[in-house]
Order: structure tokens, then C-alpha cells, then sequence
């Protein structure tokens, strides 16, 4: 079992940790380049924040979903979370957090369409590339969402949460697959994973004429 650094523990998230889990969730968003395009009049963190609300609540009544926090064990403080979700076939891939798992056509009026469109479009795009070890009838484990809050980084908490998921998904006999944002691209390499394709979104073509924003990637990833 992978254990985290000395000072933190691990236990399954509970209902009076949810507005907590919520910030958390926004916090990790917030920084991202698609999401100034995604929602309107941004920064509107309260807005963020609501939506980010919704989908952990979602994601708490979700039965496929292990969903974890990591405790300051000083402090009694939520520094972490990790939530992975057990997938049974192809088909069923991408229906985790964040605004890939909003069904098309069901774009919330605080989203712009246009670029929420080409979000779940390049997310199923690598969802339809994930290849091997039996994905198409005995699934995966999917990485819904893992953070680490900046002033506990650096300790090797958010190894210790990767590890324990690529273990889930060693024990349920089936790869892990993630879809990694930019930043997390060579964390996920590092462990052992292999990218299965990428898809970029240019910003550029949300923004206006000679902003200076480039390119947006996704990767898909899968474990050996």
C-alpha cells in the first residue's frame, strides 16, 4: 500500500468536507489558460467556484468514485484530495469532474459553448485513442482529479496519491488512464505512465487578434 509522507494521513472524503473539496477543486482550475476563454467574465471565481460545487457533490453520490482527502496531521487541515473512478468499458470513459464530463448540449450558461465544445471534443478524442491490456471489456481506473494545496508541495504527497492509484488499478487487474493537463504532463511520465496522444487547442482562436496566447494541449496517458 503506498503510504504518504510522515504528517499527513489519508481517509475517504465525508459530506461536511465538501466546501472545502469544492475550493480545492476551483483552486487547481483556476490557474488554467482554457478556462479565462471557458468562462464568461472571468476571472468570476464565483461562479468557479459554484460549478466546481456541483461537480464534487455529483461526484460524492457516485458509486464507481473512491474519493479521498489528505489531512495535515498537525493541523487537522484538508491539504489534498484524490478522487479515482472505476470504469467498466470504453463507452463509459470521460463522465468523471470538470467540463469534459458535461454531456453535449447541456452547456451551462455560464460557459462559453464554442469553447466548451472543443474541450469534450479533444477529451473524447483521447478517450478514443486508450489501446491494450483489455480496456475494451474489463475497462480501467480512471484519475477524476488529484491536488496538492502549493504550500504542502515539494514533500512527495501528490507521488504518494499517483502511486496509490496506479495500485487500485494493479489490484482491479486493469490499466489507469488519465487525461493530463500541461503542467502535470512530466509528473505523470515520471511515474511510469505512456502517452496514448495529445490534442491542442488553439487559444488564439478565442482570443483577440495578436493577444500572444499559444497552444493548449491535452494528453492522454496510460499506465504499463
Amino acid at each position: 500500500m503506498s503510504t504518504l509522507p510522515p504528517g499527513y494521513s489519508l481517509h475517504p472524503v465525508t459530506t461536511p468536507d465538501l466546501p472545502t473539496i469544492s475550493a480545492l477543486l476551483a483552486a487547481s482550475k483556476l490557474p488554467l489558460a482554457i478556462n479565462r476563454f471557458l468562462y464568461k467574465d472571468w476571472p468570476n471565481e464565483a461562479v468557479q467556484l459554484a460549478h466546481c460545487a456541483k461537480v464534487v457533490e455529483a461526484a460524492h453520490q457516485a458509486a464507481e468514485s473512491e474519493r479521498l482527502k489528505v489531512v495535515d496531521d498537525a493541523t487537522g487541515e484538508i491539504v489534498g484530495r484524490l478522487v479515482m473512478t472505476r470504469k467498466t468499458g470504453k463507452g463509459e470513459v470521460g463522465e468523471g469532474e470538470g467540463e469534459a464530463a458535461t454531456k453535449k448540449g447541456e452547456v451551462p450558461e455560464y460557459m462559453v459553448p464554442e469553447v466548451h465544445e472543443r474541450v469534450v471534443r479533444a477529451a473524447r478524442e483521447l478517450e478514443a485513442g486508450i489501446e491494450g491490456r483489455g480496456v475494451d471489456y474489463l475497462g480501467f481506473v480512471e484519475l477524476t482529479h488529484s491536488y496538492v494545496k502549493p504550500s504542502h508541495r515539494g514533500r512527495g504527497i501528490w507521488s504518494s496519491l499517483i502511486k496509490l492509484l496506479l495500485e487500485r488499478g494493479k489490484q482491479a487487474g486493469v490499466p489507469v488512464y488519465v487525461c493530463s493537463e500541461p503542467q502535470m504532463r512530466r509528473g505523470f511520465l515520471g511515474l511510469g505512465f505512456r502517452e496514448t496522444g495529445f490534442v491542442d487547442i488553439d487559444l488564439r482562436e478565442f482570443a483577440e487578434e495578436n493577444c500572444g496566447w499559444g497552444v493548449f494541449r491535452l494528453t492522454g496517458m496510460v499506465s504499463e
